[in-house]
């Protein structure tokens, strides 16, 4: 008998790494996020259990792994877009403000 640890199995540090992903995003901290799923993503390799898609008792697994695989980029292009949003926000956001504040100093001169 081969015993392994869940952590051992790709499929369930994938689910782990979207399940974290997914609680960064609705947290509101898109680069942990993304980063998560990014990790989650390497895992990914191939399409889901190949050497059986032929056989009848595994369409339903492989259908459930391939929606996790399309869910997990789905997050993952919404967390990369928050983050970069955020990023443009911010960096506009600090250059007007700096900008307004040598004006204003300027102005004072």
């Amino acid at each position: 008998m081969l015993r392994i640890t869940p952590e051992q199995l790709d499929l369930a540090r994938l689910a782990r790494l979207a399940a974290d992903g997914q609680r960064a995003l609705d947290a509101g901290e898109p680069e942990l996020a993304a980063a998560k799923l990014r990790q989650a993503e390497a895992l990914w390799r191939g399409q889901p259990l190949a050497d059986l898609e032929f056989e009848p008792f595994a369409h339903a697994h492989i259908q459930r792994l391939e929606l996790l695989g399309v869910g997990n980029v789905e997050q993952r292009v919404e967390a990369n877009s928050l983050w970069d949003a955020m990023r443009r926000w911010f960096q506009n956001s600090r250059h007007s403000s700096l900008g307004t504040r040598c004006v204003s100093g300027c102005a004072d001169s």
